[in-house]
């Protein structure tokens, strides 16, 4: 325990009330895609025709404009959390609280014109007063994203209030052990990229995917062409991430990758392949080992009772799009398991580099989830279960990566686990997302704590059995 606690302060700020500019920036993140409008309020309309031409002038361009400054104000967020800006206070004020307050009123006064039934002659004319009355009297019906924003709002303007008076500053730096202080990693570069994954790569990818639905909407379709869109969405992508990571490492960026992607043994592979197959068969086992108790101690002679064939249903199995999570999957490895983990483990050591991999990992998935029918505390949940998903299967994939040098067994294993989770298998039952992050979370302690990687300076660690020659700088002329 006393380990554990110095790790964990080790990977939080020097000032811990910095963790509230992450808690901020994530809540905006999460209100981008949860619900902008009042579900109950909507399913009480009485005039479906009139909140319809409503909705279509009104309501969604002000959602638009709204969830536009929330994304600036995030990325603004997560600028602030990378970078000291010469005004920060003006920047804080300028780029996320004004633009968060903007979207706040915009959403409530979309909802309001949608829900309010259309004026009559001898109505009262329309004013600020009345807005502000109804939206008390439906304080508790307003949706997520409006929750979620608020939420952002009060964190970051506290944080903000902190700055002011000089109690907190940025950017955010860990605590002790200090990092190592190597000029030959390019800090600044590596910053600038973890911003891009976490936030502008998605307005980048966003765009391309709605200029390619759109041209998609247009065309003939049959099963045959739907495979290849998928494949076409799936290519653009993964090019999307490799170019714009691996171009600003320079040939730093492709010496790492292609050494990373250097053939492993035959065995290493296998076990790639079958680790989260063999997760999948523990999930499922273990669901049916509890319903098989349930029937026995309830429902003896009364139900058939469970067999284990039918917990290891495939939905989606013969989808010939499930191949293409391949593409994907290599995709991230060679950038975060490829390059990012040997640049942070340089610079923070083995452990918590390996720990930061996994939370960049996590943060670039939150901008591409949707949360439309999440309530507030939904999101929170969805949120913690990605986190801990991905630093659990991290700690696996970079294990796999230190040692045995290559990351093509890591790709393998994330590939497979995003078919099997694609197929439905283990998504029938409500606890098969805790689960996976249970069984994953288990075999990455007894991987570390049988097998542990080679560390060359004390607790700390280096980089073991990664590549890291190609760390250091060239020799100059």
């Amino acid at each position: 325990m006393p380990r554990l606690t110095r790790f964990l302060r080790s990977v939080i700020p020097a000032d811990p009330m910095q963790l509230i500019v992450l808690l901020g920036a994530l809540a905006l993140v999460g209100s981008i895609h949860a619900s902008r409008l009042p579900k109950q309020l909507v399913d009480g309309l009485k005039y479906p025709a009139w909140s319809g031409s409503t909705y279509e002038t009104v309501t969604a361009p002000l959602l638009a404009l709204a969830a536009f400054l929330i994304m600036a104000a995030a990325l603004t967020s997560y600028y602030v959390c990378l970078w000291a800006p010469k005004r920060p206070i003006m920047l804080v004020v300028a780029g996320v609280v004004l633009p968060v307050a903007i979207s706040l009123c915009l959403v409530l006064y979309g909802a309001y014109r949608l829900a309010v039934p259309p004026p009559s002659f001898l109505s009262p004319p329309e004013s600020f007063s009345t807005v502000f009355q109804w939206t008390v009297q439906n304080r508790l019906n307003l949706p997520a994203g409006f929750y979620l924003s608020f939420v952002g709002l009060c964190l970051l303007s506290f944080f903000l209030s902190r700055l002011a008076f000089g109690l907190s500053k940025i950017p955010l730096s860990v605590a002790s052990p200090t990092p190592v202080d190597d000029q030959s990693i390019p800090w600044a570069t590596v910053k600038t990229e973890i911003f891009l994954l976490i936030g502008p790569l998605f307005l980048v990818q966003h765009a391309v995917a709605i200029f390619l639905t759109r041209l998609y909407g247009r065309g003939v379709h049959d099963f045959y062409f739907d495979c290849a869109w998928d494949l076409f969405v799936v290519l653009t992508r993964s090019a999307v991430l490799l170019s714009v990571s691996l171009s600003l490492f320079g040939s730093r960026g492709w010496n790492l990758s292609k050494a990373s992607l250097r053939w492993p043994k035959i065995r290493y592979i296998l076990f790639g392949v079958l680790l989260p197959v063999a997760i999948a068969a523990l999930i499922s086992g273990g669901q049916f080992l509890v319903e098989r108790a349930h029937w026995a101690t309830g429902g003896f002679g009364k139900f058939d009772p469970p067999t284990l064939g039918s917990f290891l249903v495939f939905k989606n199995f013969y989808h010939p799009s499930l191949l293409l999570s391949f593409f994907e999957a290599f995709s991230e490895e060679i950038v975060f398991r490829g390059v990012f983990l040997a640049l942070l483990i340089k610079r923070y050591h083995l452990h918590r580099g390996v720990f930061f991999t996994g939370l960049i990992w996590a943060a670039m998935h939150f901008p591409f989830e949707q949360y439309y029918a999440l309530s507030v505390g939904g999101v929170l949940l969805h949120f913690a279960h990605r986190i801990a998903i991905c630093i659990a299967m991290n700690y696996i994939l970079a294990w796999m990566t230190l040692r045995w040098s290559s990351i093509i067994p890591a790709a393998l294993a994330h590939s497979v686990s995003n078919i099997l989770i694609l197929a439905g298998v283990n998504m029938w039952w409500g606890d098969g997302r805790d689960l996976r992050v249970l069984f994953w979370a288990i075999f990455a302690y007894v991987l570390w704590r049988k097998w542990p990687i080679e560390a060359t300076s004390g607790e700390t660690g280096s980089e073991a059995n990664f590549p890291t020659s190609l760390l250091h700088p060239e020799p100059k002329a």
